[in-house]
């Protein structure tokens, strides 16, 4: 991943990513700060097609001041999908299948990092279920995200976009289909 300014010189191309943890590593998807003060991207391992380590570094660099914001173990098969960085432009959310793989909870951490800073702000449910699903609010700092759970029931809540999940409100309760 590189930057350089809009109007050039190609002579100013700023290499922002980490290097590559082996064979199959890559960027795999990158987003801009609302300010565009700043890079929000993910790479993948030898594993994950997604994502495997997410990582935020200032526009201007350079690659070594890139802080890593989560990430799973090389080898494991868990992905982060879904990444947005909040309006105000504080905090990156991002989904986890960190219980299990495909079942995804929901995490944000400061866009400075560190990754030891990351909150589940999900809620977890004594009877299962994974986040399907989140949309960050334009104004007011918080999250909705929907929870699916056997027999196919939908809850939606609502979370401050720094957390944590016990601070979730139910919105709404989808009854299991009929038949």
């Amino acid at each position: 991943l590189y930057s350089v300014p809009i109007g050039g010189p190609a002579s100013a191309t700023m290499k922002l990513s980490r290097p590559l943890a082996g064979p199959g590593s890559r960027v795999t998807g990158f987003l801009l700060s609302g300010d565009s003060s700043r890079v929000v991207y993910t790479m993948s391992n030898q594993c994950c097609a997604d994502g495997g380590e997410l990582y935020s570094v200032a526009m201007a660099g350079p690659a070594g001041s890139a802080v890593k914001l989560a990430g799973a173990p090389l080898g494991s098969y868990k992905t982060i999908q879904d990444t947005s960085i909040s309006p105000e432009g504080h905090r990156v959310v991002y989904r986890l299948d960190q219980d299990s793989v495909g079942q995804f909870a929901l995490f944000s951490v400061p866009i400075v990092g560190p990754a030891a800073a990351a909150v589940r702000i999900s809620r977890q449910l004594a009877d299962g279920g994974w986040v399907e699903d989140y949309r960050l609010a334009p104004a007011g700092g918080r999250v909705m995200y929907r929870i699916t759970r056997i027999p196919y029931t939908a809850l939606l809540y609502s979370v401050p976009v720094d957390g944590p999940g016990s601070s979730s409100v139910a919105l709404a309760e989808e009854p299991p289909p009929e038949g």
